[in-house]
């Protein structure tokens, strides 16, 4: 079956569907959904229509269409190997980061209420990236001691990688 088969073919069997799917929740209502052989017929119907559905929304291993309207995602992370700096001894915070798709990130510091406390930017050179970097974010050292939020995203600052708790000491 070619696309222009397949997508008729499944818009008529969703619709069908979707009726039988209507006229079975009815039929629980009326029931009060007492009635097991009602409930069942929902679930399965249910099933169907989620299968159907699917196969609409899949690649082209089941029939389905390659483009979408969706955006991949991303998939950057970002590890914190110790969430407490002691500022007398280090102005940094080991991280690590996982699968790196951007070249470019920005990390900030906030306090409890979403106030900037610091923040700055980090890169690194895809074409030598690995699947694991270790990676260094360096701190003001006049930041005082508390409890804070790290907020790692990528150069747009749509794409949020990380949001650990930060604690920082003297």
């Amino acid at each position: 079956m070619n696309k222009d088969q397949f997508l008729p073919f499944t818009a008529i069997a969703i619709a069908l569907v979707s009726i039988a799917f209507a006229i079975i929740c009815v039929a629980v209502f009326l029931t009060r959904g007492k009635s097991a052989f009602f409930i069942n017929k929902k679930m399965k119907i249910g099933a169907y229509l989620i299968m159907l559905t699917s196969l609409v929304s899949c690649n082209n291993g089941c029939g389905g269409f390659e483009t979408t309207c969706y955006d991949a995602v991303a998939t950057s992370q970002l590890r914190i190997e110790d969430d407490t700096v002691n500022l007398s001894k280090t102005d940094s915070i080991n991280c690590i980061l996982i699968n790196p798709t951007y070249e470019k990130f920005i990390y900030k510091i906030v306090d409890q209420n979403d106030s900037t406390i610091y923040q700055n930017e980090f890169s690194i050179d895809l074409a030598n990236a690995n699947f694991q970097q270790d990676i260094k974010l360096y701190i003001d050292k006049n930041i005082n001691f508390g409890e804070y939020q790290l907020i790692v995203c990528d150069q747009t600052g749509n794409y949020i990688l990380s949001e650990d708790r930060l604690i920082i000491k003297k």
